[in-house]
């Protein structure tokens, strides 16, 4: 209590002390200049929150076309293996046991004079391939052992995931990045992929059409840490898929399951969001700017110097209020 009637003490002798000028100057600071820079960093504040607001509804736009991207291009395969999963001619050649290379050749050139598998493959510039358990056929283009594939990697995953129908990324030395779509033939009711219809989507399209949707902000599309897809550098298909780690710049992730492939988009933070959010809202920080300085000027309590480094100072204030503000956790959605 002696305390705080020590500091009073001290207090009223300092003003007591205090000509009229400085008592006025004080007072007009308090009631005055305290609330109009309150004000301003309220405002900016809410000029800030709105521009997070925008880009994550631009974030989000770029993941859901990200995903439509990615799933036209699986259903479009999807549909394929549909038809030709009820193709009974497709089904009877593949089982069918030849008693010599020639059989086979006779009944290989009869069936593709008679199918639509060669035409579908070079319109959806795909590759289609159907592997059975059948040792006569001849390994080729459109058909192969079931036993030439069955330890690869991408068909041990398969199996074991139980022969649904199946989106796999994989990669390999001979083959480069692959991505496939892989259905069982053997029957609805058959839990062994006697039959298998293997459609291999061009890796290279797709990275065409992903990368012609002219995102600026950058976009990586992952299967656990791989990066399958990214416009942040090149995609290329003769090399190993790269790494992702996810880090505070990630504005955005969506995961979704896709025949499934379990995958995520990172959508990346704009860089340079400050300035950018100054440029657009200039005339507001002009017009706080001027009222400010309206406000010193109409008191006359400071000298042209003063108003001068006033109004040079604003702008640096401004950036400052800008560049920590946090961007509020309902509008982030983090890994």
């Amino acid at each position: 209590m002696n305390r705080f009637h020590h500091v009073r003490i001290k207090l009223e002798s300092f003003l007591n002390n205090l000509s009229l000028k400085k008592k006025l100057r004080y007072l007009y600071f308090l009631c005055i200049l305290v609330p109009i820079f309150l004000t301003d960093i309220v405002i900016l504040h809410a000029l800030a929150k709105n521009e997070h607001a925008e880009q994550l509804h631009q974030m989000e736009k770029i993941a859901k076309s990200v995903q439509s991207m990615l799933s036209a291009a699986t259903e479009d395969s999807a549909l394929i293996s549909t038809s030709l999963y009820m193709d009974n001619s497709l089904q009877d050649f593949v089982s069918r046991q030849y008693a010599s290379p020639q059989d086979y050749f006779s009944n290989y050139r009869e069936y593709i004079h008679n199918s639509l598998l060669q035409g579908v493959s070079r319109i959806t510039n795909s590759v289609i391939r159907v592997y059975a358990d059948n040792e006569t056929l001849i390994n080729g283009s459109e058909f192969a052992r079931l036993s030439t594939v069955s330890q690869e990697p991408w068909y041990q995953q398969y199996t074991a995931d139980g022969y649904s129908p199946r989106l796999l990324f994989s990669y390999d030395e001979t083959d480069g990045r692959q991505v496939l779509f892989l259905r069982g033939m053997n029957g609805l009711y058959s839990n062994k992929a006697e039959r298998l219809l293997c459609i291999e989507i061009n890796y290279s399209t797709l990275d065409r059409d992903f990368q012609n949707m002219g995102y600026n902000d950058s976009v990586y599309v992952c299967s656990g840490n791989r990066i399958l897809l990214t416009n942040a550098m090149p995609n290329y298909r003769w090399q190993p898929y790269d790494t992702f780690s996810p880090s505070d710049s990630v504005g955005l992730s969506q995961h979704f399951t896709l025949y499934g492939e379990d995958l995520d988009i990172y959508v990346m933070e704009p860089s340079g969001n400050v300035l950018a959010l100054i440029r657009q809202n200039i005339h507001i920080l002009i017009l706080l700017l001027i009222l400010t300085v309206a406000v010193y000027w109409r008191m006359g309590l400071f000298s042209n110097e003063a108003v001068s480094g006033v109004v040079k100072s604003i702008p640096f204030i401004a950036i400052a209020v800008l560049a920590l503000i946090p961007t509020p956790e309902k509008y982030r959605d983090r890994p």
